[in-house]
């Protein structure tokens, strides 16, 4: 991974996909070297990791649109800072959540 993947602070549709490829195709490669107990763990992992990242966005959602009702936040760009989520901060997704949110379906080999 590369020192700051998200140089200018926009990700493009196009940017997610690589990044949902680069994530399935580690998971793959993880996979061949789980034996079924530790395949187990990291499925559970996976699906509890998205949730809370579901219920992240929700909450993140949810405070900007009341500071948008409230007037606190234009709806620009550089008005949304303090509402997003720092990606620094906040693990990775699940492949299969990523896959999801960008409408990719690389993860059918991946469970």
């Amino acid at each position: 991974m590369s020192e700051n993947p998200i140089p200018d602070a926009a990700v493009s549709d196009r940017e997610v996909q690589a990044q949902a490829q680069r994530v399935n195709q580690l998971l793959r490669e993880l996979e061949q070297q789980l034996d079924d107990n530790q395949h187990a763990v990291l499925t559970e992992f996976f699906a509890e990791r998205a949730v809370l990242s579901a219920m992240k966005m929700r909450v993140d959602l949810e405070e900007l649109q009341k500071r948008q009702a409230a007037g606190k936040v234009d709806g620009s760009a550089e008005g949304t800072s303090s509402a997003k989520t720092d990606v620094a901060e906040t693990p990775s997704v699940s492949a299969e959540a990523q896959a999801e949110n960008s409408g990719a379906d690389d993860t059918k080999g991946v469970s």
